[in-house]
């Protein structure tokens, strides 16, 4: 009996996007003038990424995409949130992107109703994600009066209320601003933060750890 390899999650994130793909073939791609190629490969695909160290910035970087899809137009987009994932995806400008479980369900419920499914989901971050505190801050109640980025309509921005409504905090005691990951860390390099959101899944009750 041959011994069958595991297939490790940068395999499965290659296989995963691969297959979805192959099913934009079905049901288009946004674009009424790109065909199909001949081999039923989709014409073009358009992919979101985000600078997760995941399986997705692998796949990119080894062309592996390019490689299974020979046929296909592949063009990779940048983005800093899932809330600018569900932007692209209403604008039409993505076939298929990475986003967190909060810019999901906000992207799939009441007003935007986008029509798009989940076709997988890509792992659990699980403690990955953190608030990172200065100024003596050493627990969530400590974040009243402190001034707190995030980026809104994200996982980080749900985590950040459940943490504060747990603490017995409202919105109204801390001022949350809505910066982009990018912004958020030139701006706490400035000094100009006290209390920064940190970036993945799961972390529903994240810790509130003290900066060097």
């Amino acid at each position: 009996m041959k011994r069958m390899n595991p297939v490790t999650p940068v395999k499965r994130a290659a296989l995963a996007l691969t297959a979805a793909a192959l099913a934009l073939t079905a049901c288009g791609s946004g674009t009424e003038e790109a065909k199909p190629a001949a081999d039923g490969s989709p014409a073009t695909l358009r992919i979101g990424y985000q600078l997760i160290p995941n399986g997705d910035l692998i796949v990119k970087d080894q062309q592996w995409l390019e490689k299974a899809l020979p046929n296909t137009k592949i063009t990779w987009s940048k983005f800093d949130s899932g809330g600018d994932v569900n932007t692209a995806m209403i604008s039409g400008s993505l076939d298929i992107g990475l986003a967190g479980s909060s810019p999901v369900t906000r992207g799939l419920s009441a007003p935007l109703d986008i029509p798009y499914r989940v076709p997988w989901i890509f792992d659990v971050i699980g403690d990955n994600e953190a608030l990172v505190a200065r100024g003596g801050v050493t627990d969530v109640k400590g974040l009243a009066g402190k001034r707190v980025a995030a980026p809104f309509a994200s996982t980080t921005h749900y985590s950040l209320l459940a943490a504060l409504t747990e603490a017995g905090l409202s919105e109204a005691d801390v001022k949350i601003l809505d910066m982009e990951p990018p912004d958020i860390q030139a701006a706490w390099q400035r000094g100009e933060q006290a209390v920064v959101g940190g970036r993945g899944e799961g972390a529903r009750r994240p810790a509130c750890r003290e900066a060097p």
